[in-house]
């Protein structure tokens, strides 16, 4: 990592790292990763979960949302409003996705709101995450305003190289409860 690198430069580090993290090796992390998350107690007890779609570069939830679709649970991707607000929606199958403006996979207009408050965990993307929970993420302040608003289990994804041992942090900026790499599972002390 960068010393005494902003946000905005370790941004910039993180995302061009993890961009040549491709092919097999991106692959058998993705899966490891799932795995991990999938035999997690908490995982298995939740009957709602919120789950971001990846895009290419970010640690795939492609196979999560399968298993999830395949159980009993039920399975709430967000959608981005105006800055920084975003709400969920419970989706069945890819097919309940549409393309938005950013390149993300949204839910499709009509399908059921799943309210902040009956998540009972949510797994989050980051670029960056330290081993007390905090996130470097996009900038909009998204996921920082979904955790002020919600008391479900939260769960970072990330690879192993994405983890240091602190980033810059705001009083605004929250933590996750765990955060998982394809090497490790890291309980954050609050």
């Amino acid at each position: 990592m960068p010393k005494n690198a902003d946000k905005s430069q370790l941004r910039l580090y993180y995302r061009q790292k993890r961009n040549i993290f491709t092919g097999t090796k991106k692959a058998k992390a993705d899966s490891s990763i799932a795995r991990k998350i999938i035999d997690l107690p908490i995982f298995q007890k939740s009957t709602t979960i919120g789950v971001y779609v990846s895009i290419p570069e970010e640690v795939d939830t492609h196979g999560l949302l399968i298993y999830g679709f395949n159980t009993d649970k039920t399975i709430a991707v967000p959608k981005i409003l105006p800055r920084p607000i975003m709400t969920f929606f419970k989706i069945g199958s890819f097919d309940d996705l549409k393309t938005h403006p950013f390149g993300i996979l949204e839910p499709n207009e009509g399908l059921a709101e799943v309210p902040i408050n009956q998540i009972e965990l949510v797994v989050v993307p980051g670029i960056a995450f330290d081993r007390k929970g905090y996130r470097l993420g996009y900038g909009g302040g998204y996921t920082d305003w979904l955790f002020s608003q919600s008391s479900a289990y939260k769960i970072g994804i990330a690879y192993s190289f994405q983890v240091v041992e602190k980033l810059p942090r705001k009083t605004y900026d929250r933590p996750v409860d765990l955060v998982i790499t394809e090497k490790e599972l890291i309980e954050c002390i609050k």
